[in-house]
């Protein structure tokens, strides 16, 4: 439509140069009829003067000319007005469809413009962060949809992602108190300098994609890592980093065949989620907890540790079940760990299976209790 414009306004020019030219022409060669060119063309006996070109002989003499210019004028001005008046309804009908969208796909449009230094806001995307915790400083902006990047109230970091040059990243805002995770999506718009103009972006709710993953990769009882990804984390730890001295745990519940045959699965479930959310308590920090089996758990501390210190963090483990255990009716609940501190490069295979005869020598010899290989080369 842009383009139509300016052909209609470039042809409009380009009239105009060549009736003023042909006009121009005609009047210049009437000022330049000699007067003894006028005299042989009047007699003289009806006068001896020269007859001197006016603004009325002009008009007497190119009124039609005139006329179809101005003409022509006017309807090429009406039809560039028509041309601005559907460029504007197209603008507007692209907004609505824009706004439509946005409604439907659960997505925020915003706008940066680089050179003004401001966000803009669509309605959906300006309602969000008029709902946004981080932006309660700034209603008076987003009211009128327009984020000044200059206002050092807004929030800096949550600023920099939206304009910044990456085309995908995440972001965390807390809506109505509610942390909420969103993909942020952006479309560089450059000039012909090749430099950024606008930013289009878009933000996507992705919570519950998150919860989807989130679900597919935990023990449902528990809430810990299941046993395919809590291996597959400890995997990529193990080759992403070069930490000497990290351990690896594998922890076994005595007996709990019994325990489910003699009080029942219901006592026997509430055991496994007291455990796991033991060792949520007792490991922390970077740790990767996971439910690898029916009654068995493991754990990777990720940081550097002693037999001191896996030592003390199995003690605090079985204390809080011991100081628990009537919760539980009394069942007698206790823990069997083999532990393996890990060497730099360590495979993870080798180390499970390390771990893993760790644990059978302390179920071989009266459960309820903690072996650890130290893993020194010999």
């Amino acid at each position: 439509m842009k383009n139509k414009f300016t052909l209609i306004i470039s042809y409009m020019f380009l009239i105009i140069i060549v009736l003023t030219c042909t006009f121009g022409n005609k009047v210049m060669a009437l000022n330049n009829i000699s007067e003894n060119g006028l005299k042989s063309a009047v007699p003289l006996a009806k006068s001896h003067t020269i007859h001197h070109i006016n603004l009325n002989d002009v008009l007497n003499e190119y009124w039609s000319t005139i006329f179809v210019v101005t003409l022509i004028v006017v309807i090429i001005m009406i039809l560039g007005i028509i041309a601005l008046i559907r460029i504007n309804k197209n603008i507007k009908i692209m907004n609505k469809w824009l706004l439509s969208l946005s409604d439907i796909s659960d997505e925020y449009i915003y706008k940066y413009d680089v050179k003004h230094h401001q966000i803009q806001l669509l309605d959906r995307c300006a309602e969000l962060f008029t709902n946004v915790k981080e932006f309660q400083n700034d209603l008076t902006q987003i009211n009128k949809k327009v984020i000044d990047v200059r206002d050092t109230s807004s929030p800096q970091d949550i600023i920099d992602i939206l304009i910044s040059n990456d085309k995908t990243s995440e972001i965390i805002l807390y809506v109505n108190n509610k942390k909420t995770t969103f993909r942020v999506i952006k479309s560089i718009i450059t000039g012909r300098n090749g430099y950024s103009q606008f930013i289009v972006g878009k933000l996507i709710n992705i919570n519950f994609e998150k919860e989807l993953i989130c679900k597919a990769q935990t023990d449902q009882m528990t809430g810990l890592l299941n046993a395919e990804n809590c291996k597959f984390y400890i995997k990529q730890k193990l080759e992403s980093y070069n930490l000497n001295k990290s351990a690896l745990l594998i922890i076994d519940i005595d007996n709990f065949k019994n325990i489910n045959d003699n009080s029942g699965h219901l006592i026997g479930d509430k055991a496994i989620t007291f455990i796991a959310n033991s060792l949520k308590n007792t490991f922390k920090n970077n740790s990767i907890i996971g439910r690898v089996g029916g009654d068995e758990f493991c754990v990777f501390i990720d940081e550097e540790v002693d037999k001191k210190v896996i030592e003390e963090k199995v003690k605090s483990l079985k204390r809080k079940i011991k100081n628990n255990d009537k919760d539980l009716g009394n069942i007698g609940l206790t823990l069997s760990v083999g532990a393996v501190i890990l060497n730099k490069n360590e495979i993870f295979d080798v180390a499970y299976k390390k771990a893993d005869e760790a644990l059978y020598k302390v179920k071989s010899h009266g459960k309820n209790g903690l072996n650890i290989n130290l893993n020194i080369d010999k």
